[in-house]
Order: structure tokens, then sequence, then C-alpha cells
């Protein structure tokens, strides 16, 4: 798979895990369940958005 489409892939995944997040967290109206379901999803959007990072700043394979 070409290194910049995977990281695209990543990176909508984890734009998706953060606005599902965020949203999740507005909405929750105080139940504690729901606000720790939200962060669950923001940290995972996190990690997604991080391997995005990792994958762009990967040298490209020198092929022989």
């Amino acid at each position: 798979m070409d290194k910049k489409k995977a990281a695209l892939i990543w990176a909508l995944l984890g734009t998706g895990f953060l606005v599902y997040g965020l949203y999740c967290a507005l909405t929750t109206g105080g139940t504690w369940y729901l606000i720790a379901s939200a962060a669950i999803l923001m940290c995972s959007g996190a990690v997604c958005l991080g391997s995005a990072v990792q994958i762009m700043r990967r040298p490209d394979q020198q092929r022989y």
C-alpha cells in the first residue's frame, strides 16, 4: 500500500474517532459511562492520528 494512502486512511479514521468522541462528550448529560466512552474514543483518535504521522515520517523503502 502506498505510504500516503495508508496515512490518509489512518488520519480519516482518527478524525472520525475524535469527532464522534467529542460529540459524545458534549451530549452525555453527565452520565459517567458516556463520559468515559467519549474519553476512550478521543484517545483512540489521537492514537490513529499518531500512527498517520509516524507513517509519513517513515523513510521510503528502497527497492533493489
